[in-house]
């Protein structure tokens, strides 16, 4: 998305380069606007890769890994949260085999 949009205003540029630009009589319109299509639009890209890199290297910033492992009993776990939370999701695992026990 980035380097398309980067790639569109490169063209955007080159066109207003060309158009707005003094005219040389040695080359005609089409090959003035590719010469410049091809360096802006490298340009753009380029830019436009520039631009993701920023972002996505700051939206990593706020991220973080989290590692989580399967315990038998909640006693085991490192960490826990209240009692009563517990107690609901002990309640949830025990209804969970009971029920698949009974198939």
């Amino acid at each position: 998305m980035f380097l398309i949009g980067g790639a569109l205003l490169g063209v955007i540029v080159a066109l207003l380069v060309t158009a707005l630009g003094e005219a040389n009589p040695e080359f005609t319109f089409g090959s003035t606007f590719g010469y410049f299509l091809v360096i802006f639009g490298v340009l753009g890209v380029g830019v436009g890769a520039l631009v993701w890199l920023v972002l996505d290297r700051r939206s990593k910033r706020h991220t973080y890994t989290a590692t989580a492992q399967s315990v038998d009993r909640y006693e085991d776990a490192d960490y826990a949260v209240q009692d009563h939370d517990l107690q609901q999701w002990t309640d949830k695992w025990e209804n969970g085999e009971r029920d698949q026990d009974a198939r």
